[in-house]
């Protein structure tokens, strides 16, 4: 129930970068008893709000309150000594420590004057915090032992344990289970009826629904508005965050399909994939669907002959072809986005031209120029939001990050691409720019794998689904016979078409 109380008023409040105005006049309020979603593109200003109320940057203009108290000083010791704690989007555990220690890190509690630690009342404390947030593990094992999702409910346990009056979470269910989220929003509601205050940031706009009791939408570092969020809409939010109206998040181009690109035929790796067979044709999108650990992302890897084969033909353009490794592929007009673009598809202390650039360098041969301009036309054409092109790849958001591996492997001339989960972790409106951008290389003639762990945007841009399971294609479904219900069927074992 929302009360009266503002928790936190931000008033006309502006912060500005070098180049960049990431947050301009902007009004925003938290009451006690409420849970309030923070919606809009990547880059559009959440982190920058959300990193000024827990204190990390000062407003270059305006007032911030919080619990009535104007913030003179924006530190992050002194947002938390007014009660505000923050779940940011990446881990910050440290993996060598075990969870107590994790969990009391920078607030350990002693038992003697002398400092000596009161390591049993920790690990008591530590149980129950694990328990209210529905882990169970042991207390004394050592962070990196733990799953990612475990790893993500000890980083909001770490946050519950300071007694927080306002929780501001960014991103907290990307790395959690169906089951793990169920538990964090009944936890949410509970600090909810206790008065507390919630800032949620969330791509996933179905949550919004589930627990928001108001939505505010930011775009380009202007507050859209504020609305209740049992009047809105999935459609009404997404045109105010992207500034137009979308009838299809997913829109789909039916396009002539041209003669087989790639033909993968008898493909094994011992104790991962058996005996795999799948086609592309030129203008075609094949989709890819199966739960986590079903081989997708294995096979896509054989294919660009980052992980060895037992047995197997491939065909490209109609010749057998030998992939011994990811340069062999590109050499080969064959391009991998990864589902890690942090780890496997950026350098992200190299600059934005410096990424886009880097598989293009042995046929430029080190010609500055040409390369500056090839970079701006990539950054034009996919609308990669960039200080400059000198920019480092880390400064960017997760969407135009995104763009920006895209953008490095069309200048490779690729004519086959597989996206392993392009759109994961990408606001709505970066989501429709890469749904653009696959339907226009379809549309070239290109010949695309797209793997998802999202059903809806296969099922929208897939001219055919195949499923995978157990390391085997269980199902090869044209567009017309690939219902949400007997894809699922396959996915889980059940028959299918």
């Amino acid at each position: 129930m929302i009360g009266a109380g503002p928790l936190v008023s931000m008033r006309d409040v502006t912060k500005q970068f070098p180049g960049v105005v990431a947050l301009d006049h902007v009004n925003f309020e938290l009451v006690s008893g409420e849970i309030h979603a923070l919606l809009g593109e990547n880059g559009a200003g959440k982190s920058t709000l959300i990193k000024i109320i827990s204190g990390v940057y000062p407003p270059t203009s305006g007032e911030v309150y919080i619990r009535g108290t104007l913030m003179h000083s924006f530190t992050p010791s002194s947002a938390r000594g007014l009660g505000v704690g923050t779940v940011y989007q990446g881990l910050s555990l440290v993996p060598s420590l075990t969870v107590t220690q994790n969990l009391f890190l920078g607030h350990e509690q002693a038992s003697h004057p002398m400092g000596w630690l009161d390591r049993p009342r920790m690990r008591v404390r530590a149980r129950e915090a694990l328990h209210d947030i529905g882990l169970d593990v042991d207390p004394d094992l050592n962070v990196e032992r733990l799953s990612i999702s475990q790893q993500q409910l000890v980083e909001i346990a770490k946050v519950l344990l300071l007694g927080v009056e306002i929780l501001i979470m960014d991103e907290p269910t990307d790395k959690l289970t169906a089951r793990e989220a169920g538990r964090l929003f009944a936890l949410l509601r509970t600090m909810r009826q206790a008065g507390k205050g919630v800032i949620y940031i969330t791509h996933k706009l179905e949550e919004i629904m589930q627990i928001a009791d108001r939505v505010t939408v930011l775009r380009d570092g202007h507050k859209v508005a504020t609305v209740p969020a049992g009047q809105t809409s999935f459609p009404h939010l997404i045109q105010m965050m992207v500034g137009r109206d979308i009838r299809e998040v997913f829109p789909k181009k039916i396009v002539p399909l041209g003669s087989e690109l790639l033909g993968v035929k008898h493909l094994s790796v011992p104790g991962i994939l058996e005996d795999v067979s799948l086609s592309v044709r030129a203008g075609e999108i094949v989709g890819m669907a199966g739960l986590v650990g079903s081989g997708r992302t294995e096979l896509a890897k054989a294919i660009v002959g980052a992980l060895p084969m037992s047995q197997g033909e491939l065909h490209l353009f109609g010749r057998p072809v030998r992939i011994s490794s990811p340069n062999v592929a590109v050499r080969s007009g064959l391009a991998l986005l990864p589902e890690d673009r942090h780890k496997e598809g950026l350098f992200l202390l190299l600059s934005v031209r410096e990424n886009i650039m880097l598989p293009s360098l042995r046929r430029m041969w080190l010609n500055f120029r040409q390369m500056e301009n090839v970079a701006r036309q990539f950054v034009e054409r996919l609308r990669i939001r960039t200080p400059s092109l000198q920019t480092p790849a880390l400064q960017l958001s997760g969407g135009n990050q995104q763009k920006v591996v895209l953008s490095k492997w069309l200048t490779t001339r690729a004519r086959v691409f597989i996206f392993d989960e392009p759109m994961q972790g990408i606001d709505v409106g970066s989501k429709v720019e890469i749904c653009r951008l696959i339907g226009e290389l379809a549309e070239a003639g290109a010949g695309i794998i797209l793997i998802s762990s999202e059903l809806r945007e296969i099922l929208a841009l897939a001219d055919r689904v195949v499923v995978m399971r157990k390391g085997r294609i269980v199902a090869n479904l044209a567009r017309d016979q690939a219902t949400q219900e007997i894809v699922l069927g396959a996915i889980f074992g059940e028959s299918a078409a």
